[in-house]
């Protein structure tokens, strides 16, 4: 039998929003994740990119701020913490898109916030705040935000702060805050300082994995283009011209090249805007809206948007560059193939990215299929199987040894 949203204890407004936006069965995380969360658990929750995370906890945390006595007049009681501005503002507009009903107030503060801005989202008196470690830290430490009323924490891609150097401003957060509050932390994995966090903090949390469940599966079409640098841009105009009424992401690692491929398309009339950590936030948050609009069609960007943000109806995610890691790629691919609808993935490996990309082959869980008919396809080298001897020489042959074999007569 199939698990409703009302199964899962949630009522009123939300569940009249749900059926309005035809949300009809939650998804692996959400049937875990909600009942245990309206218990007043502390929950962690792990799961890949794209299985409906944010609605996991927001909707128990509006579905309890609901039964709080005099919530209307309550102060701060919700906090969300994100690692970057484009992932707070998404949250906040899911706060406000599933809280529009309700009479909940969301205020969004995040890193190089001017002064009267802060002053005009705070003086709202908001009952979610949204935001980024840095800021909120620093508004904390300042007296600005109090914290002292808070009763719900949520950390939303807790492994990418780890990761990017914000873990400091997170600690000193999660000390300034009442210890008695229910937690939230939500990752896609969960390294052993995060780990060590948790333990310290949490009480019997409620540890919520879906990483091997089927259900969780999305459906990417995984292909691996061959293809040497020089001939990268043209390649990628290529498969733009298959898709051209389609959303694609394509992703660099560096945003130099990304600004050179993106003059390159737009001189050739493609529909197409970048997006970079130097781009002012303004400028990126507008350029992910046209995306999600559908007035862009090809949005360029490095993993500034590779985590977290959810951009719907995504058909073709292109790794113009190789990624770091199984994790970043894992990430990246995410953007496209959710709510049940089909996706493609297409990297782009040259000789030098060869290694990286076995090992992410190797530790990744899908099938990446290997295109070869293709205008532009380079040849590898084949994978030699390396021998733990040293000194080899030019055919593989250790030379050294067989030559010291040699002199001593040895067979």
């Amino acid at each position: 039998m199939e698990i409703s949203f009302t199964d899962l204890g949630l009522r009123g407004k939300i569940l009249e929003l749900l059926n309005e936006k035809e949300f009809e069965q939650p998804t692996a995380i959400q049937k875990r994740v909600i009942p245990a969360a309206l218990t007043q658990k502390d929950v962690i929750g792990i799961s890949r990119t794209g299985t409906g995370k944010t609605l996991a906890f927001l909707l128990p945390i509006l579905e309890m701020w609901m039964d709080l006595p005099n919530k209307s007049d309550e102060p701060l009681s919700t906090i969300l913490i994100a690692p970057s501005k484009e992932l707070a503002h998404q949250l906040a507009e899911e706060v406000r898109f599933w809280g529009q009903n309700l009479g909940i107030e969301c205020g969004m503060i995040y890193g190089g916030m001017k002064k009267r801005p802060l002053e005009k989202v705070l003086g709202k008196r908001p009952h979610v705040l949204v935001a980024t470690p840095g800021k909120l830290r620093e508004t904390i430490d300042q007296g600005i935000v109090k914290g002292s009323t808070v009763k719900y924490l949520v950390l939303d891609e807790a492994d990418q702060m780890l990761e990017s150097g914000l873990w400091k401003d997170v600690e000193v957060i999660l000390h300034q805050l009442p210890a008695k509050r229910q937690n939230f932390f939500f990752s896609a994995t969960i390294p052993n300082k995060l780990k060590e966090t948790i333990n310290a903090i949490c009480t019997n949390p409620e540890w919520i994995e879906v990483q091997k469940h089927s259900s969780n599966k999305l459906d990417i079409d995984e292909k691996v283009y061959y293809v040497g640098e020089k001939d990268k841009t043209e390649l990628l105009m290529n498969l733009m011209y298959d898709h051209l009424q389609e959303k694609s992401l394509v992703f660099f690692n560096d945003r130099f090249l990304a600004k050179e491929v993106y003059n390159k398309l737009k001189k050739a009339d493609f529909s197409v805007e970048l997006v970079h950590g130097k781009k002012s936030q303004a400028t990126r948050i507008k350029a992910i809206s046209d995306i999600q609009k559908g007035d862009t069609k090809i949005l360029l960007a490095t993993d500034v948007i590779g985590r977290g943000l959810d951009i719907s109806d995504v058909k073709v995610v292109v790794n113009f560059e190789m990624p770091d890691n199984k994790e970043n790629y894992e990430h990246r691919i995410g953007r496209t193939g959710r709510q049940g609808k089909s996706g493609i993935a297409i990297t782009f490996c040259d000789v030098p990215d060869l290694k990286k990309f076995r090992t992410i082959q190797k530790l990744h869980k899908e099938t990446i299929t290997e295109v070869f008919g293709h205008s532009f396809n380079k040849e590898m080298p084949s994978n030699v199987e390396k021998t733990k001897l040293r000194n080899k020489g030019m055919d593989g042959s250790n030379t050294h040894r067989m030559a010291w074999n040699d002199l001593i007569g040895k067979k």
